[in-house]
């Protein structure tokens, strides 16, 4: 069994309100455009759905944390330095020694001349992900103490199809989240719609509609006016924190 090896306790400060659960990658980005075989360099960066829109949530003042898995190596280690330099807390992210980090090589196009020269203005993504430790993902993460402490006290989840596509497990961790329905919880899901990723999977285990629509209790208009800021995440979608799932005219997540 992979062990569980948290990279460190809670950043100090306000607990997390807002919490995103998805895969992140090492990412190599090429010098120069032109086909993989003339580069000669790359640059190391990191990407991921769910990290990103952690990221960002941190800069805009508002306490997160992500949580997913990591390879015990040096593309894990740069995913959980980077993110905890953007004010992100990853004491729940899971280190496994025996499944990679995901990886991705970003190819760009140029005029080469070159045969397989992707041409101007073109680009395209090499994943290596399959069997990567963040495939492990599954419903056991919510047993984890340092994952079902985030998850209790969240007042924002943000979720993607990614997720969904990376494995069976990480498909039922998904169902059980997103079925996992509490007062005061706002659910932001992004459907992130990659057909590469279901190329070997049913792409109909994650048909858009039904998900649009066990989220959606609240008109299209309400959600889009939900607000991100220092001052907390505001939505009129919002449940009111009395438990009584009304929904509240200003509600916020601070």
């Amino acid at each position: 069994m992979p062990r569980q090896d948290p990279p460190g306790p809670p950043r100090p400060g306000p607990p997390p309100r807002a919490v995103c659960v998805g895969e992140s990658m090492a990412a190599l980005l090429p010098d120069r455009p032109g086909p993989l075989e003339a580069v000669e360099n790359f640059r190391l960066s990191v990407g991921g759905a769910e990290s990103n829109v952690a990221g960002a949530l941190a800069a805009l003042g508002v306490p997160t944390a992500w949580i997913s898995r990591v390879d015990d190596d040096g593309f894990g280690r740069r995913l959980l330095a980077e993110l905890t330099a953007r004010g992100v807390d990853v004491s729940a992210v899971t280190v496994d020694p025996h499944r990679p980090t995901g990886l991705y090589l970003k190819e760009v196009g140029g005029d080469t001349g070159h045969r397989h020269d992707l041409g101007p203005g073109r680009s395209r993504l090499h994943y290596h992900r399959r069997g990567s430790a963040a495939a492990a993902l599954s419903p056991a993460l919510l047993t984890d103490p340092a994952a079902a402490t985030l998850l209790a006290g969240a007042r924002l989840l943000h979720l993607s199809g990614i997720t969904a596509a990376l494995s069976d497990d990480c498909l039922a961790l998904l169902r059980t989240l997103l079925a996992d329905r509490r007062p005061g919880r706002l659910v932001s899901f992004d459907l992130n719609w990659r057909p590469a990723l279901w190329r070997d999977r049913d792409q109909a285990e994650l048909p858009p509609e039904p998900v649009v629509a066990a989220l959606l209790d609240a008109s299209p208009a309400d959600w889009a006016a939900t607000r991100v800021s220092a001052e907390g995440i505001t939505s009129p979608a919002l449940p009111a924190e009395d438990g009584s799932g009304a929904r509240a005219d200003r509600a916020r997540a601070r």
